[in-house]
């Protein structure tokens, strides 16, 4: 598909962007660059339920504090440093990556739901770590949320050239929950924890979640 990338294209990627930082000083002063990857990247760099994605969403952070509370935030010369190499690594690759394959969109998604530090604290706390170099790290964003953002994102009109992709994501996330914790997440739980996300999601996406769940997995993957 045009404009696609696989799990070995963001890897290469990835590894080529690592060498590129190890090389220049201001990373080499300020240590390993942590992401935080949201969407498809996960799918299909981690859990493997698809084949290809449009990009690497990711929001770039500093660290937490020794507290597990404070965090900090990555230097604007050095974000901007990062993007300079991400667009550098897909001149490289012409044919396997475009211009956007690595980007930091997703970050006014995060900010506007008004609980940022709280999905990063989690996305660490989570830590489902999808790639690793001294340079460079890249944690799973915190599944609730994206899970939330994905049921918003097929109820939305605005998913309607892509609503396949984001319910194989949706449904993926969605049985984890149950993959790893031994039970599935509800729509109630859910609801609670972000209610204004979820007002418009209901009962039609939940059955088009487990339709696919059931073809993915063989079983029912959220409940009411």
């Amino acid at each position: 598909m045009e404009n696609q990338v696989t799990r070995e294209g963001f890897i290469n990627a990835l590894n080529t962007l690592s060498n590129f930082m190890a090389s220049k000083p201001i990373f080499q002063e300020y240590g390993q660059v942590r992401l935080i990857a949201f969407g498809g990247f996960n799918s299909v760099c981690y859990f493997g339920t698809r084949t290809s994605t449009y990009d690497l969403d990711y929001y770039t952070t500093g660290h937490v504090a020794a507290d597990g509370v404070t965090l900090y935030d990555a230097p604007s010369n050095v974000t901007q440093a990062l993007e300079d190499l991400i667009y550098r690594v897909a001149g490289l690759y012409p044919n396997n990556l475009h211009e956007d394959w690595a980007n930091d969109r997703v970050t006014i998604f995060v900010d506007q739901s008004q609980r940022a530090e709280d999905i990063i604290r989690r996305s660490f706390q989570q830590n489902i770590i999808i790639y690793q170099t001294p340079q460079l790290v890249v944690y799973m964003g915190d599944l609730v949320f994206q899970l939330v953002q994905k049921l918003f994102m097929i109820k939305s009109e605005l998913s309607s050239r892509n609503r396949r992709s984001d319910l194989i994501d949706a449904t993926t996330f969605a049985a984890y929950f149950g993959n790893v914790r031994g039970r599935n997440m509800t729509l109630a739980q859910l609801s609670l924890e972000w209610p204004m996300h979820m007002a418009q999601v209901g009962q039609e996406e939940v059955d088009r979640v487990n339709a696919m769940g059931q073809s993915m997995y063989g079983r029912r993957v959220l409940d009411y």
